[in-house]
């Protein structure tokens, strides 16, 4: 197990790379207080996340990331990341898919209700409770 502060911190860091390297305004925020998390499931969330991270580094202008408890769910990450609008947002999805990022069973890209094409690119990466 591992404490859900450590892998905010962990997400935290990553984080400060992108916004030193890269001039990204980068955010981490958790809701969940000190929760015990199965480290497979961070690992896996956090590779997830870092995949996507690097696909968005070039085009992403703003990062925040959530962590969330979520019933059900080992853990929930959300990432809100706005990008320019150079960049075609469906594009960049096919181009997500096409390197395997969009997990069926963990990620959900876009929200249900978001039809707009605002700049901003919505992700959730849910790791399912392991009993």
């Amino acid at each position: 197990m591992i404490s859900s502060r450590e892998l905010e911190l962990a997400i935290k860091e990553s984080l400060e790379y992108l916004s030193l390297g890269y001039g990204t305004e980068a955010s981490v925020f958790s809701s969940c207080e000190d929760e015990q998390i199965p480290v497979r499931s961070a690992l896996d969330a956090c590779e997830i996340l870092e995949s996507f991270l690097e696909a968005l580094v070039l085009k992403s202008s703003t990062v925040m990331i959530t962590i969330l408890p979520e019933d059900g769910y080992d853990l929930m990450i959300k990432a809100v990341i706005s990008i320019p609008d150079r960049v075609n947002r469906e594009e960049f999805t096919d181009e997500c898919a096409d390197i395997g990022l969009l997990h069926e069973d963990k990620v959900i890209f876009g929200e249900p209700d978001d039809d707009e094409e605002d700049g901003t690119v919505y992700i959730t990466i849910k790791e399912a409770a392991h009993g």
